[in-house]
């Protein structure tokens, strides 16, 4: 039985008869050597990991169903706010959500509600512990919401908005 989320992701990338790390690495906007990695069963990044997850159909959580998305990166900032939240509505102070989740101390928890980059095991014990998927947190572009592009002139991102036959482009805040 694997039972870390790395030789899960390796059991599957072997049962599905993935060999090219090339190719999937193109796919999931990762490098080889995380692609290797995750082929091997070797430590794989959170981002990354969840990346190849996202690229390839494989639900890290099972547990807690969600769709499927495009690649994109973990929004560490965002879950660190929806993880102090959720842990808020509880009721559980630091120890107690460490002692909930397992495995994890207390100041681990400081960190994740600080923001700091996790390793993907203690990403997924949080998130089963808040009661949401992983992919809930990943960044979506801002280009493909907002249609982004740079104002030439000043070099800043501006947001494009098509009026008719005008074009109204208004600074990113």
């Amino acid at each position: 039985m694997t039972d870390t989320p790395r030789e899960r992701l390796a059991a599957f990338l072997q049962a599905k008869g993935i060999k090219a790390t090339a190719e999937f690495a193109h796919k999931a906007g990762i490098t080889t050597r995380h692609a290797a990695n995750a082929l091997t069963g070797r430590p794989v990044a959170t981002v990354p990991y969840l990346r190849i997850c996202a690229a390839l159909g494989f639900d890290p959580l099972p547990e807690l169903s969600y769709r499927i998305p495009e690649p994109a990166d973990f929004d560490f900032a965002f879950f660190a706010m929806g993880f102090k939240i959720a842990r808020g509505l509880k009721g559980d102070k630091d120890r107690t959500a460490a002692d909930a989740i397992g495995g994890i101390s207390a100041s681990t928890i400081c960190r994740i509600e600080l923001a700091h980059i996790m390793g993907i095991g203690v990403v997924l014990r949080a998130c089963r512990y808040i009661g949401l998927h992983p992919f809930g947190y990943l960044r979506v572009p801002q280009a493909a919401v907002f249609g982004l592009k740079t104002d030439v002139s000043r070099g800043t991102p501006s947001i494009s908005k098509a009026y008719g036959d005008r074009t109204l482009i208004t600074e990113v805040p």
